[in-house]
């Protein structure tokens, strides 16, 4: 009998200005991580709440308002912490008590994942310092600006470092984005990073993951660190788990396989 892997909760970082699409992108693909009970009913892998510096309304940059349901301080002890990019990042690095925030909220979690720009605020915190990230391409030389301790991956789309992960944008920009994408999905834009990194997550509760381009080292530095630009979900010691094209299921928008 398969075991069920307990509810993981998943807790994103609000502030004015953030991107849309870089909070319900991510949120969806969380959500849409479930199985079918026996009973009919629809178990989700993941409990998602927002957060912000008070409870109430955010402003996202693209006009439309989102509900914080808690404080930073307050919010319930959860697993994986999503900080989103967007034009409000460029007032939030300067934002100390934000940024002082940030930093607990990640020491908080298991997992701290960033979406475009977020990478950017995550570095201010200097919680990025001597690791490898990546983010927006456009706003590259501003991002980099904000960490310059931080192992910046330009040519990554994605790059996961352990308990930390990074993303370019979920819209993709000019600068590489339409390569490598994912086979369509209706109602769906979020690249392979998004949909592996969400993926990591739910399979991390389970057993010991690692994301790989292939099983290589894209730097040849032999640190382990993974990024690159698609990849499959590899459990240690076993095959690679690669998406089937165009095949979806209730779990979590893609079927996967393992391949020898």
């Amino acid at each position: 009998m398969t075991e069920t892997p307990p509810i993981q909760r998943v807790a994103v970082a609000l502030f004015e200005g953030f991107t849309v699409l870089d909070v319900y992108g991510p949120v969806q693909a969380f959500a849409s991580c479930r199985v079918l009970q026996p009973d009919g009913k629809r178990r989700p892998f993941f409990e998602i709440f927002s957060m912000a510096r008070e409870p109430g309304r955010v402003k996202a940059g693209e006009g439309p308002a989102t509900w914080a349901d808690w404080s930073f301080e307050q919010a319930p002890d959860y697993d994986i912490l999503l900080v989103p990019g967007g034009f409000g990042t460029r007032a939030a690095v300067a934002d100390q008590a934000f940024l002082g925030r940030l930093a607990a909220a990640s020491r908080r979690a298991r997992i701290t994942t960033t979406v475009c720009t977020g990478s950017a605020l995550l570095a201010r915190t200097g919680l990025l310092d001597g690791r490898p990230a990546t983010s927006n391409k456009i706003a590259w030389d501003w991002v980099i600006q904000q960490g310059p301790r931080v192992l910046w991956k330009r040519k990554a789309r994605w790059v996961d470092d352990g308990d930390v992960l990074t993303s370019s944008p979920l819209g993709g920009n000019r600068h590489g984005a339409q390569s490598d994408r994912p086979p369509a999905r209706p109602g769906g834009g979020a690249h392979r990073g998004a949909q592996h990194g969400v993926c990591l997550a739910r399979e991390r509760g389970r057993r010991p993951l690692r994301v790989s381009r292939a099983g290589s080292d894209r730097d040849g530095d032999g640190s382990g660190r993974q990024e690159g630009r698609g990849a499959g979900v590899q459990p240690d010691g076993a095959g690679v788990l690669r998406p089937e094209r165009g095949t979806r299921t209730p779990a979590a928008g893609w079927s996967y396989r393992r391949r020898a």
